[in-house]
């Protein structure tokens, strides 16, 4: 059921790619300056959501039956 799931949000990946490269930016820049805790969390939470709509913006309409 998830696979299902998995292959209507295409964009999902390219998301968690996002993710991935701004707490990785994060940790580099620990020493230099601490991103606040909220924007982290914003910024994460803004990104899926921002690609789960697009793809639900973006989905092709299944033929019914």
């Amino acid at each position: 059921m998830l696979a299902a799931v998995a292959n209507k949000f295409h964009l999902l990946n390219d998301g968690l790619a996002m993710i991935l490269v701004f707490i990785g930016g994060k940790m580099v820049l620990i020493d230099v300056y601490k991103i606040p805790l909220l924007f982290s969390l914003g910024a994460v939470v803004g990104i899926l959501a921002l690609t789960t709509l697009l793809d639900l913006r973006t989905a092709q309409v299944e033929p019914k039956g």
